[in-house]
């Protein structure tokens, strides 16, 4: 994870929740005060989990943690099926998961996003074929989730870590 700027000094690369120590992998600011910040990352297990961390204490060490189970998430109440038979790769707390399954990812939204995200999901699929890309095609949408083929080669997430990226 990028550690530059106001919000990459401020976010440990470790964090404690209970007896579980989570090593952040990514983080996203969560509030307008920047007092909050959306983290994810492997657990001792390797599950992907997400949380927030409270940044109002004056040190990291008064940092406090609040981590969700794995695949859940009340604001994205498709997840807990989605995670049956998957791995989650992305959890951005609140706001979207990504999920592989063999054959396919899902993409989980607020069921009131995903018609929108599903229409520029298209949009943009056809902008990349004009141009001569491959991207994922949407093979199926429902309330709060939006399932995507899969492109092959590398995925950008992996890419970027392997530039010193990600």
């Amino acid at each position: 994870m990028s550690r530059s700027g106001r919000l990459g000094s401020l976010i440990p690369e470790q964090v404690q929740h209970g007896e579980e120590t989570i090593t952040v992998r990514r983080a996203w600011p969560s509030s307008r005060a920047g007092r909050l910040a959306r983290i994810e990352g492997p657990d001792s297990t390797g599950r992907l989990r997400a949380g927030l961390l409270d940044l109002s204490g004056t040190s990291r060490a008064d940092h406090r943690v609040r981590l969700t189970p794995y695949g859940e998430d009340r604001r994205l109440p498709g997840l807990a099926d989605a995670v049956v038979g998957g791995t989650l790769v992305v959890h951005r707390l609140r706001r979207r998961a990504v999920v592989k399954h063999s054959g396919r990812y899902t993409k989980v939204v607020r069921d009131s996003s995903a018609p929108e995200i599903t229409a520029r999901t298209r949009a943009g699929g056809q902008l990349a074929e004009q141009a001569g890309f491959l991207s994922p095609v949407v093979v199926g949408s429902a309330a709060g989730r939006i399932d995507l083929s899969v492109v092959p080669g590398q995925d950008l997430h992996t890419a970027g870590g392997d530039l010193g990226l990600a």
